[in-house]
């Protein structure tokens, strides 16, 4: 491709309306999707838009206010584009850093503009304040990128931005004051006008990707979660369980897994009503939560019955943890009920489908013994 055909003002015209398009594109999606950061990121392309539009008529109006507000318009730009992204992908925003280095680099423009006017200065200060911006979402989106195409491609267009910006704030730096007052050839200018465009539409791309993964994700999430107590269901939890079985058998850890169920919610549910059978599960999940560590899962595994993982935990421990909440429900203000738990411990030799069975088996024992107990094997 010849790119010193491709004339300045078709160049333009293209990043104009690539802006324009998916400004108003993000923003009609937010609305549908509600994906945090899609309206900062719409802000970013409305600025850019600005900011062609400024750089196209500057000439004409000669304005020292008017090139302070281009430099300024690239500013926002950036700083929007940053923390939409920081929100899209959902790590947490350097806004503090950012707000600093943008300040202080408009201040140095500022003077640069008043007392000094060098546009290439103010271009090689405004490199110097988006370089760490582009490189800081690089490393932040790269952290999260396990198994996400989405946020392995934004990280590497950061890294490939940030470092182009770096590249030319030293190149501009070094230069000595007469060179780098040169404009650069026309082939060169619209090489790199062509180059902001195709980052343009890689951006625009990328933020699609990212909003169906999250959009997707969330979705799985849901799909697991039981509406009622607030928990796992048991999809989520069988997908816990294999995942502690089988960090259990790399590292050689222990797992208790337990499965508790409520005592007579038949019962329960014919004497007073669905609502106190609801309640009371509710109850059961609340009195859980607050009773297991961090690392803990539990989960309604169907009806009344819930499934709990335990990992690196003793028998001790996990009847100690188990009584605990057998009897903070026994005393519970207004319909008390009481449960009854059966857990194993697991083994390397063990499959989830034997761990299961073990667990079921002495739950069923409790029930014959009484009910009203814990019993850990």
């Amino acid at each position: 491709m010849h790119l010193e055909r491709l004339d300045f003002t078709t160049l333009y015209a293209c990043h104009a309306l690539l802006c324009l398009v998916a400004g108003v594109s993000f923003l009609l999606l937010r609305p549908t999707v509600k994906v945090p950061g899609l309206r900062w990121i719409a802000a970013s392309f409305f600025l850019d838009e600005l900011f062609l539009l400024l750089l196209l008529n500057r000439n004409q109006w000669h304005s020292p206010v008017v090139y302070l507000l281009t430099d300024l318009t690239v500013l926002a730009a950036n700083y929007c584009y940053y923390l939409g992204f920081a929100r899209l992908i959902a790590v947490r925003a350097r806004l503090k850093w950012i707000q600093i280095l943008f300040a202080s680099v408009f201040i140095a423009i500022s003077y640069a503009m008043l007392v000094a006017p060098d546009i290439n200065l103010r271009w090689m200060l405004i490199c110097v304040a988006t370089a760490p911006m582009h490189l800081l979402l690089a490393a932040q989106s790269g952290r999260h990128a396990r198994g996400l195409f989405a946020r392995k491609l934004l990280a590497a267009m950061e890294l490939v931005m940030g470092l182009g910006a770096t590249f030319q704030a030293v190149q501009l730096l070094l230069l000595p004051a007469a060179p780098r007052a040169l404009t650069p050839p026309a082939p060169v200018q619209s090489a790199l006008l062509f180059l902001q465009l195709c980052h343009e539409v890689a951006i625009a791309l990328c933020v699609f990707l990212l909003v169906h993964e999250r959009v997707t994700h969330e979705a799985e999430c849901r799909a697991m979660q039981d509406t009622l107590p607030g928990m796992l269901n048991r999809k989520g939890m069988e997908r816990e369980l294999e995942a502690f079985f089988l960090q259990m058998q790399r590292s050689g850890g222990e797992l208790v897994l337990a499965l508790i169920d409520l005592d007579h919610f038949k019962k329960i549910n014919d004497e007073h009503g669905h609502p106190a059978g609801d309640a009371a599960l509710v109850e059961l999940a609340n009195s859980l939560t607050s009773h297991m560590r961090p690392c803990d899962r539990a989960g309604r595994f169907g009806g009344d019955e819930f499934l709990v993982l335990l990992p690196d935990a003793t028998p001790d421990y996990a009847i100690r943890t188990l009584n605990s909440v057998r009897i903070h429900v026994s005393s519970l203000p207004g319909r008390p009920f009481t449960l009854s738990s059966g857990g194993t411990v697991a083994h390397r030799s063990d499959t989830v489908e034997t761990m299961l069975a073990r667990a079921d088996k002495l739950l069923y024992q409790a029930k014959q013994n009484g009910r009203d107990c814990v019993l850990i094997a």
